[in-house]
Protein backbone atom coordinates (compact mmCIF):
# COMPACT_ATOMS: atom_id res chain seq x y z
CA UNK A 1 0.00 0.00 0.00
CA UNK A 2 1.23 3.46 -0.89
CA UNK A 3 2.06 5.89 1.87
CA UNK A 4 -0.60 8.51 2.73
CA UNK A 5 1.73 11.28 1.53
CA UNK A 6 2.11 9.64 -1.88
CA UNK A 7 -1.56 8.72 -2.19
CA UNK A 8 -2.84 12.22 -1.41
CA UNK A 9 -0.29 14.05 -3.55
CA UNK A 10 -2.88 14.96 -6.23
CA UNK A 11 -6.07 15.04 -4.12
CA UNK A 12 -7.78 18.31 -3.15
CA UNK A 13 -11.31 17.22 -2.23
CA UNK A 14 -12.55 14.22 -0.22
CA UNK A 15 -16.23 13.27 -0.47
CA UNK A 16 -18.04 10.61 1.54
CA UNK A 17 -21.06 8.41 1.08
CA UNK A 18 -23.39 8.84 4.08
CA UNK A 19 -25.37 5.67 4.86
CA UNK A 20 -23.27 2.72 6.06
CA UNK A 21 -20.08 4.73 5.52
CA UNK A 22 -20.43 7.56 8.04
CA UNK A 23 -23.48 6.23 9.88
CA UNK A 24 -24.93 2.80 10.61
CA UNK A 25 -28.06 2.77 8.45
CA UNK A 26 -29.00 -0.73 9.58
CA UNK A 27 -29.35 0.36 13.20
CA UNK A 28 -31.47 3.35 12.18
CA UNK A 29 -33.80 1.18 10.06
CA UNK A 30 -34.14 -1.27 12.94
CA UNK A 31 -34.91 1.58 15.35
CA UNK A 32 -37.60 2.97 13.01
CA UNK A 33 -39.24 -0.44 12.69
CA UNK A 34 -39.13 -0.97 16.43
CA UNK A 35 -40.86 2.37 17.10
CA UNK A 36 -43.42 1.60 14.41
CA UNK A 37 -44.21 -1.94 15.55
CA UNK A 38 -44.65 -0.80 19.14
CA UNK A 39 -47.67 1.19 17.99
CA UNK A 40 -49.15 -1.90 16.31
CA UNK A 41 -48.44 -4.42 19.06
CA UNK A 42 -52.18 -4.94 19.54
CA UNK A 43 -52.27 -6.78 16.19
CA UNK A 44 -50.43 -9.84 17.51
CA UNK A 45 -48.36 -10.60 20.65
CA UNK A 46 -45.52 -11.99 18.51
CA UNK A 47 -45.46 -9.16 15.94
CA UNK A 48 -42.09 -7.69 16.92
CA UNK A 49 -40.46 -11.03 17.71
CA UNK A 50 -41.44 -12.50 14.34
CA UNK A 51 -40.55 -9.40 12.35
CA UNK A 52 -37.08 -9.03 13.84
CA UNK A 53 -36.26 -12.72 13.49
CA UNK A 54 -36.85 -12.25 9.76
CA UNK A 55 -35.00 -8.92 9.83
CA UNK A 56 -31.92 -10.57 11.31
CA UNK A 57 -32.06 -13.57 8.99
CA UNK A 58 -32.64 -11.66 5.74
CA UNK A 59 -30.75 -8.43 6.43
CA UNK A 60 -32.03 -4.88 6.64
CA UNK A 61 -32.05 -4.32 2.86
CA UNK A 62 -34.47 -7.18 2.27
CA UNK A 63 -37.72 -5.71 0.92
CA UNK A 64 -40.29 -8.22 2.20
CA UNK A 65 -39.84 -8.32 5.99
CA UNK A 66 -43.39 -7.21 6.54
CA UNK A 67 -44.91 -9.51 3.90
CA UNK A 68 -43.16 -12.50 5.47
CA UNK A 69 -44.24 -11.46 8.97
CA UNK A 70 -47.88 -11.16 7.95
CA UNK A 71 -47.68 -14.55 6.25
CA UNK A 72 -46.15 -16.30 9.28
CA UNK A 73 -48.65 -14.77 11.71
CA UNK A 74 -51.65 -15.04 9.41
CA UNK A 75 -52.46 -11.34 9.73
CA UNK A 76 -55.01 -9.72 7.39
CA UNK A 77 -53.48 -7.71 4.53
CA UNK A 78 -55.74 -4.75 5.38
CA UNK A 79 -53.39 -3.59 8.13
CA UNK A 80 -50.25 -3.61 6.03
CA UNK A 81 -50.69 -0.23 4.31
CA UNK A 82 -51.24 1.53 7.63
CA UNK A 83 -48.13 -0.04 9.10
CA UNK A 84 -45.98 0.87 6.09
CA UNK A 85 -47.32 4.44 6.14
CA UNK A 86 -46.46 4.72 9.83
CA UNK A 87 -42.93 3.41 9.22
CA UNK A 88 -42.32 5.99 6.49
CA UNK A 89 -43.37 8.79 8.84
CA UNK A 90 -41.13 7.48 11.61
CA UNK A 91 -37.83 9.27 11.03
CA UNK A 92 -36.13 8.10 14.19
CA UNK A 93 -34.69 10.40 16.82
CA UNK A 94 -30.99 9.56 16.68
CA UNK A 95 -28.21 8.63 14.28
CA UNK A 96 -25.80 5.77 14.88
CA UNK A 97 -22.51 7.36 13.84
CA UNK A 98 -19.85 4.86 12.85
CA UNK A 99 -16.84 4.92 15.12
CA UNK A 100 -14.01 7.19 13.91
CA UNK A 101 -16.13 8.77 11.14
CA UNK A 102 -15.96 12.24 12.66
CA UNK A 103 -12.30 11.75 13.55
CA UNK A 104 -11.43 10.88 9.94
CA UNK A 105 -13.17 14.00 8.63
CA UNK A 106 -11.62 16.28 11.24
CA UNK A 107 -8.16 14.91 10.51
CA UNK A 108 -8.59 15.44 6.75
CA UNK A 109 -9.80 19.00 7.32
CA UNK A 110 -6.76 19.67 9.48
CA UNK A 111 -4.62 18.51 6.59
CA UNK A 112 -6.24 21.09 4.33
CA UNK A 113 -8.70 19.08 2.24
CA UNK A 114 -12.20 20.26 1.34
CA UNK A 115 -14.71 17.79 2.72
CA UNK A 116 -18.20 16.88 1.58
CA UNK A 117 -20.94 14.27 1.31
CA UNK A 118 -22.46 12.78 -1.85
CA UNK A 119 -25.56 10.80 -0.90
CA UNK A 120 -28.29 9.08 -2.89
CA UNK A 121 -30.82 10.10 -0.25
CA UNK A 122 -33.29 12.88 -0.93
CA UNK A 123 -32.59 16.23 0.72
CA UNK A 124 -35.98 16.20 2.46
CA UNK A 125 -34.94 13.05 4.33
CA UNK A 126 -31.15 13.26 4.59
CA UNK A 127 -30.58 16.90 5.50
CA UNK A 128 -31.85 16.65 9.07
CA UNK A 129 -30.12 13.31 9.54
CA UNK A 130 -26.76 14.80 8.55
CA UNK A 131 -27.33 17.67 10.98
CA UNK A 132 -28.35 15.28 13.75
CA UNK A 133 -25.26 13.14 13.16
CA UNK A 134 -23.03 16.20 13.55
CA UNK A 135 -21.57 16.24 10.04
CA UNK A 136 -23.14 19.37 8.57
CA UNK A 137 -20.77 21.72 10.38
CA UNK A 138 -17.78 19.63 9.24
CA UNK A 139 -18.70 19.67 5.53
CA UNK A 140 -17.87 22.25 2.87
CA UNK A 141 -20.55 20.82 0.55
CA UNK A 142 -23.35 18.24 0.46
CA UNK A 143 -24.94 16.81 -2.69
CA UNK A 144 -28.24 14.96 -2.41
CA UNK A 145 -29.87 12.40 -4.68
CA UNK A 146 -32.82 14.50 -5.83
CA UNK A 147 -31.54 14.79 -9.41
CA UNK A 148 -29.02 11.97 -9.73
CA UNK A 149 -28.32 8.57 -8.19
CA UNK A 150 -24.98 6.83 -7.88
CA UNK A 151 -23.24 5.39 -9.88
CA UNK A 152 -24.51 7.91 -12.46
CA UNK A 153 -21.37 9.76 -13.69
CA UNK A 154 -23.40 12.99 -13.72
CA UNK A 155 -23.55 12.88 -9.93
CA UNK A 156 -19.79 12.72 -9.49
CA UNK A 157 -19.15 15.12 -12.36
CA UNK A 158 -21.44 17.68 -10.73
CA UNK A 159 -19.21 17.69 -7.66
CA UNK A 160 -16.05 17.88 -9.78
CA UNK A 161 -17.39 20.80 -11.80
CA UNK A 162 -18.80 22.78 -8.89
CA UNK A 163 -15.68 22.27 -6.80
CA UNK A 164 -13.53 23.44 -9.71
CA UNK A 165 -11.21 20.45 -9.66
CA UNK A 166 -10.00 17.77 -12.05
CA UNK A 167 -11.42 14.23 -11.71
CA UNK A 168 -8.24 12.79 -10.22
CA UNK A 169 -8.28 15.50 -7.54
CA UNK A 170 -11.42 13.97 -5.99
CA UNK A 171 -11.27 11.06 -3.53
CA UNK A 172 -14.61 9.36 -2.90
CA UNK A 173 -15.04 7.18 0.18
CA UNK A 174 -17.86 4.66 0.34
CA UNK A 175 -19.04 1.18 1.30
CA UNK A 176 -20.81 0.10 -1.90
CA UNK A 177 -18.63 -1.56 -4.53
CA UNK A 178 -20.80 -0.55 -7.48
CA UNK A 179 -22.46 2.71 -6.49
CA UNK A 180 -19.46 4.21 -4.70
CA UNK A 181 -16.30 2.58 -5.97
CA UNK A 182 -17.16 1.82 -9.59
CA UNK A 183 -19.06 5.10 -9.79
CA UNK A 184 -16.03 7.14 -8.77
CA UNK A 185 -13.63 5.17 -10.96
CA UNK A 186 -15.93 5.62 -13.99
CA UNK A 187 -15.24 9.38 -13.97
CA UNK A 188 -11.49 8.88 -13.33
CA UNK A 189 -11.66 9.91 -9.70
CA UNK A 190 -9.88 8.16 -6.83
CA UNK A 191 -11.79 5.70 -4.62
CA UNK A 192 -11.52 4.38 -1.09
CA UNK A 193 -13.58 1.38 -0.03
CA UNK A 194 -14.66 0.93 3.60
CA UNK A 195 -15.93 -2.59 4.29
CA UNK A 196 -15.20 -6.28 3.97
CA UNK A 197 -17.25 -7.39 0.97
CA UNK A 198 -15.07 -9.79 -0.98
CA UNK A 199 -17.45 -10.87 -3.77
CA UNK A 200 -15.74 -8.60 -6.28
CA UNK A 201 -11.94 -8.11 -6.33
CA UNK A 202 -10.95 -4.48 -5.96
CA UNK A 203 -8.78 -2.78 -8.58
CA UNK A 204 -5.23 -2.27 -7.36
CA UNK A 205 -5.59 1.51 -7.39
CA UNK A 206 -8.47 1.46 -4.89
CA UNK A 207 -7.61 2.20 -1.27
CA UNK A 208 -9.34 -0.27 1.05
CA UNK A 209 -9.94 -0.52 4.79
CA UNK A 210 -12.21 -2.74 6.83
CA UNK A 211 -13.29 0.07 9.17
CA UNK A 212 -13.05 3.83 9.54
CA UNK A 213 -10.70 3.26 12.47
CA UNK A 214 -8.20 1.54 10.16
CA UNK A 215 -8.55 4.40 7.66
CA UNK A 216 -7.89 6.91 10.47
CA UNK A 217 -4.82 5.07 11.71
CA UNK A 218 -3.39 5.03 8.18
CA UNK A 219 -4.14 8.74 7.73
CA UNK A 220 -2.25 9.58 10.91
CA UNK A 221 0.93 8.61 9.08
CA UNK A 222 0.50 11.47 6.58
Amino acid sequence: MRSPHEFFSTIKVVAFDFDQTLVDEQSLVRHRWQKTLENFSHMHPDLQKTFFSIFEAKGYKYKNHLDDTFCVLGLPEDYKDSLISSFRKEQGDKEYVNEYSREVIKLLKQKGFRIGIITDGLKSYQEQRIVRAGFSELCDFIYYGDEHQKPDPAFFNMCIKEEGILPHELLYVGDHLIKDIEGALAVDSIACYIGNEQSVPLPLEVLSFTTMQHFYQWLEQK
